[in-house]
C-alpha cells in the first residue's frame, strides 16, 4: 500500500523543470510557412490559423492583409488539432528555452538561410508547433529571429467525461435514498 502511495505521489509531482525539445518533424509541428513576413501579431495570428486549417502538404494562402500580391505557401503537417489560435500574442526574442504553460501555439520566425533554409528571401520562414500540452521546451535557434505565443480557442469535442461522472453520481444517489425508502 505504500509502495503504491509513493508511486501515486511521484506521477503526481510537476514536470514544469523538464524541457521538451522541439523538432521540424516531431508530433507537435503544425508546418512552416514561406515567406516569414510580416512582423505583426495579428497578421501572424492570420497566417498561424490559415496553417492550422490547411490540409497536410503544400498549399497557396493569400493573406488578407496583402491580398493576392504575395501569397504564402503553406506546408501543413497534418498533426493539426483544428482549433484556431486566439490573439493577441506574446512576443519572445533571443530565448530559445521557454515555460509555454497557458499557450496553445508557437509561431517562430527564421531569417534567410535558417535550419530548414525553406527560402522565403530576406523575409525567412515561420515554423509553427502546438505546445498546448507542453509546459517547457526548447525551439530550434539556428538563425531565430523571434517568436511569438497564442492561445487557443475551445476545442468542438467531448467535456472528457464530466458529464458522464455528474450523471453516475446522481444515478448512485437516486439509487441510495430509494433504498433508504425501501427500509423506511
Amino acid at each position: 500500500m505504500g509502495g503504491l502511495f509513493a508511486l501515486l505521489l511521484l506521477l503526481s509531482l510537476p514536470t514544469q523543470g523538464l524541457a521538451i525539445t522541439l523538432t521540424y518533424t516531431d508530433s507537435y509541428a503544425l508546418g512552416s510557412i514561406v515567406p516569414g513576413v510580416p512582423d505583426s501579431n495579428e497578421d501572424r495570428l492570420e497566417l498561424l490559423n490559415a496553417l492550422i486549417a490547411a490540409p497536410a502538404g503544400t498549399s497557396t494562402y493569400n493573406a488578407s492583409f496583402n491580398g493576392a500580391k504575395n501569397p504564402y505557401t503553406l506546408d501543413a503537417t497534418g498533426n493539426s488539432s483544428g482549433v484556431l489560435a486566439t490573439g493577441p500574442g506574446s512576443d519572445h526574442i533571443g530565448l530559445s528555452s521557454y515555460d509555454v504553460s497557458g499557450y496553445s501555439y508557437l509561431i517562430a520566425h527564421y531569417g534567410a538561410g535558417g535550419a530548414l533554409d525553406l527560402g522565403g528571401g530576406d523575409g525567412g520562414y515561420f515554423f509553427a508547433w502546438d505546445v498546448s500540452t507542453l509546459s517547457t521546451i526548447d525551439i530550434p535557434s539556428g538563425a531565430l529571429s523571434d517568436f511569438t505565443l497564442f492561445g487557443g480557442g475551445t476545442p468542438s469535442v467531448a467535456d472528457g467525461g464530466t458529464t458522464a461522472m455528474l450523471l453516475g453520481a446522481a444515478m448512485l444517489l437516486m439509487s441510495f435514498f430509494a433504498r433508504r425508502r425501501k427500509l423506511a
